[in-house]
This record gives C-alpha cells, structure tokens and sequence, in this order.
C-alpha cells in the first residue's frame, strides 16, 4: 500500500473503518483508524513531542603518563602513574507532556464545573492534554582522573602488580534525556455520600 495514512482517512469517510463511531461524527474515526500524522499534539510529522529526544555530548580529553622502573631493596619495580583530564557537557531536548484533556472531565459534567472553580482551576489549566519540546544545557564537568600502577618482582618466577584508578561513569542516553510527563489524579467524593452518584449531584475533589 502506498499511502496507509491516506486509505486510513478514505476508510473513515466511506465508512470501512470504525463504522459506528464515523457515522456518528461525520466520517471522523477514533482510536487505531486515525493515521498518527492526524493525532493531536503532533510536533513533527507524526510524532508527539515526548516521541522526540536528541541528546549532544560533548568531551574533551587530555592524559600524560610517566613510566618508571628501578629497584627497591633488590626487588625490581616497573610501572608508571598517569593524570587524565576530563571535561564533559551534555545538552539535552525532550518534552513536557501535560495531562491529557479526560482529566478536566467532559463539558457540562459536574466534574468539568468542579474543575473550574476557583480552588481547582489551576489543576484545570494544567490538563491542557499538549506536549512541547524544551532544551537544557545540563551538565559541564571537569575533573582530574589519576592512575598507579606497580609491578614487583618478587622472584624469577612471581611479578606482584597493583593497580589503582579513578574512573568516571557516563550516563546513557535513556538516563540522559530531557522529559517530563505530568500525571493528575484525583478522587471523587460525593458531597452527599449517602446519595446514588449521578450528573446531577456535584463530586467534591480529595
């Protein structure tokens, strides 16, 4: 098939796909009908901000070492001791996903006009169900990293080594990358809970 996302729309307007929800709305499907380009909150094509994440790292790496060899006690000892320099810095673009729109509740339920009042409103405001992409200079590291290491040997047959260093660990692109996913949950609470819930009666949030 050439074109999925466009034999997509076609079926939902002719009425193959998701038959009963498209002629209720007009030949508009729902759900996995909806070809991803036609998704709300779409940033690039048919990516939702929180699809994308591009992570740049940057290092800047400089060592020396010096080797040595000489005896001690008649014990021969060769080895060396090194410095590395390390600078690291990490620039990170990722999303901030709101809660989706179902959190308001739907327009005229008694949840929806709880929702808007003053002492919810700012929950309200907060499930606006989009996704942006931000950008964050994070981390710039500079350390010293230094190394020792110590062979002895002790006899004709036995060389004792020792070995010490400092290391730095890097973060992989999964822990390094920018996004944040808010979530709203709530419970609703009957202003009269003796009482059958219904459209009428107004949810208190708790």
């Amino acid at each position: 098939m050439k074109n999925y996302a466009e034999s997509l729309r076609q079926g939902c307007r002719d009425g193959w796909h998701n038959a009963t929800n498209s002629a209720a709305n007009n030949g508009t499907c729902s759900g996995t009908y909806v070809p991803y380009e036609d998704k709300p909150n779409r940033v690039e094509g048919p990516f939702a901000a929180h699809n994308i994440s591009s992570t740049n790292e940057k290092r800047t790496e400089f060592y020396i070492r010096g080797d040595f060899d000489f005896e001690f006690q008649d014990i021969p000892v060769v080895g060396n001791v090194g410095l590395r320099y390390v600078n690291y810095q990490l620039e990170s673009t990722g999303a901030l996903v709101q809660p989706a729109l179902i959190k308001r509740g739907e327009k005229g339920t008694s949840l929806n006009n709880v929702m808007q009042q003053a002492e919810y409103k700012r929950y309200y405001d907060i499930a606006g169900g989009e996704s942006e992409l931000s950008t964050v200079e994070g981390t710039d590291y500079s350390t010293l990293l230094p190394s020792l290491n110590l062979s002895f040997g002790v006899s004709e047959d036995v060389v004792v080594r020792f070995g010490a260093s400092k290391a730095l660990y890097y973060p992989n692109l999964v822990d390094a990358r920018n996004i944040s996913i808010l979530n709203l949950d709530y419970t609703r609470v009957l202003q009269t809970p003796a009482l059958i819930m219904t459209r009428q009666l107004t949810p208190l949030l708790g």
